[in-house]
């Protein structure tokens, strides 16, 4: 087994919150549409992340795997994440709207896990990003209702990624804005 394919499926699900990865389990344990092939409920039950990509991989392969995650990824919808998964695995494939408009990949998309992991606090970008529209109330009360800042940060990225190029180029500019010693520490890395 190719650990680069284990690895960017391991990488790319570590992206998705609990709820979401629980969601991707069960589409998982109903099988891909036209394979005869699926993982039994109980292996998939108590898998991290690392044991998905195990998984996948074994149960269907090293390219078929790759496929069937960008797909489940896609129904639930979690492009940012599938498109992530392209990109680790080398497909020119990219997800609507996430490129720039200059054919570079989005920072918001490239800078993603550590948006995710260091980005203080979602609250001051979500109140500039609902007075510009960008968000929706809706938007805007789920991203606050989640329990820790992770949760808040990966939230508001991909409500903000499935809107495309345009939407993140207005969350990059807030965080611009209100931390430019954060952005700074993500692009010279």
């Amino acid at each position: 087994m190719s650990r680069s394919v284990r690895r960017c499926l391991s990488d790319a699900l570590s992206r998705l919150d609990a709820a979401q990865l629980r969601r991707l389990k069960e589409d998982l344990s109903d099988g891909p549409p036209g394979s005869g092939s699926t993982i039994p409920r109980a292996q998939l039950e108590g898998a991290d992340t690392l044991d998905l990509a195990r998984l996948l991989v074994g149960t269907y392969g090293e390219a078929e795997a790759a496929q069937v995650a960008v797909r489940a990824l896609e129904e639930l919808p979690e492009r940012p994440v599938a498109e992530f998964l392209r990109r680790c695995l080398g497909s020119d494939a990219p997800a609507e709207g996430a490129r720039g408009r200059d054919g570079a990949d989005h920072p918001v998309l490239r800078y993603h896990r550590d948006i995710v992991q260091r980005l203080h606090s979602a609250n001051c970008l979500l109140d500039e990003l609902l007075s510009s529209h960008v968000v929706s109330v809706e938007q805007y009360e789920e991203v606050r209702a989640k329990p820790t800042r992770m949760e808040k940060n990966r939230a508001l990225l991909r409500i903000v990624a499935d809107k495309g190029s345009e939407a993140m180029d207005r969350l990059w500019l807030e965080m611009v804005k209100a931390d430019p010693m954060f952005v700074h520490s993500l692009t010279r890395e």
